[in-house]
This record gives C-alpha cells, structure tokens and sequence, in this order.
C-alpha cells in the first residue's frame, strides 16, 4: 500500500510540475486565451481540475474519518469495477474524444488571472496530503461514489487513478490551446 502511495504522490508531483514549467509566466492574456468560442483556455483547464479535485475532498474526508457510507448500488457484484473503468476511459488521456463533463465541474469563469497556477500549486498539495493520509486504509476495498452522482461508484484508488489521469488529460489539452496560441501569433 505504502509503494501505491507513493506512487500516486509522485504522479501528482510529476504534474504539478509539468503544469508550473509550461505555463507558469505566461500572460493573463495567454492564459486565457481560446483557439474557438466554444473551446477552453488554459486557465479554464486549471480552473477545471481545482474545482474537480475539491468536489473530492469531502469524500476523502468521509473516508478517512471511516465513516463513509457506499451507495446500495455498489453491492451488485462488478458494477463499481464496470463504473470505475467506464469513468478512467472517459478521461484517461489516450483517449482524444471530446467528452462533454457535469456543470458542477464546469470552469467557474472565463477571464482568469495568473493567480490560478498557485491556487492550483495549493490545490495539488491539498490533494497530496489527503492521498498521503490514506496510507493506512485499503483504498482498493473502499467503494465511493462521484461527487456528481451517487450511483456512479468505483474504489477509492480507482478514484485517485481517475483524478490523475484526468489531470494529464487536461494538461494535454492545455498545452494544445497553448500550443495553438503560438501558432496564431
């Protein structure tokens, strides 16, 4: 367990820093910049994983304070490996459909200012030092549910696969809006 820990904390160092190096002191212009109305900037990105990692936090909490109660639904045999699969493809970062997500993970704006890369800094070791108390649990026989919707369950540590791939997901998808920014200069 203590190996997957740190594993996970490692991932979770790996990118944040791949976050700061790429666009750390770029402009708030550049940040927000979109290649289509319809497209979000790279602050929106940012934006999107702090507000998706801290509709975790509560559920970490439950967990850790061993009072975390699983939906009904997580007793029909397979459906949180089925679920948590399902949700790990849709935002494992091989996979370059577009896929429309919940409001509540919706970007909370559109013109963000270069503050974001901390507040993201504080949120990734928010996050750290959540994953870093789970060591004495057992992550993989802990089902939970989305923050989104309680019939959506999967482990724990399917919960922490899918939260970093999600964020090297977006960090692809910001390093192409940044990337395309470059290119219409």
């Amino acid at each position: 367990m203590k190996n997957l820990i740190n594993d996970y904390l490692q991932q979770i160092d790996a990118q944040t820093q791949a976050y700061l190096n790429l666009f750390n002191g770029l402009t708030t212009e550049t940040l927000n910049w979109k290649p289509h109305a319809d497209k979000w900037s790279i602050a929106q990105c940012i934006d999107h994983i702090i507000t998706t990692n801290e509709q975790y936090f509560a559920v970490f909490e439950n967990c850790m304070a061993q009072n975390y109660k699983s939906h009904w639904i997580a007793k029909i045999p397979g459906m949180t490996k089925w679920m948590g699969n399902m949700i790990f493809n849709s935002v494992d970062p091989k996979n370059v459909k577009k896929v429309k997500t919940f409001a509540v993970f919706e970007p909370t704006q559109s013109n963000i200012d270069e503050k974001i890369l901390q507040e993201f800094e504080e949120n990734q070791d928010t996050l750290k030092t959540f994953i870093d108390n789970m060591e004495g649990l057992e992550i993989s026989k802990i089902v939970v549910s989305s923050p989104v919707n309680p019939y959506i369950v999967y482990t724990l540590e399917k919960a922490l696969e899918i939260i970093i791939a999600h964020e090297q997901r977006h960090f692809n998808q910001a390093k192409g809006v940044l990337e395309d920014h470059s290119k219409n200069q």
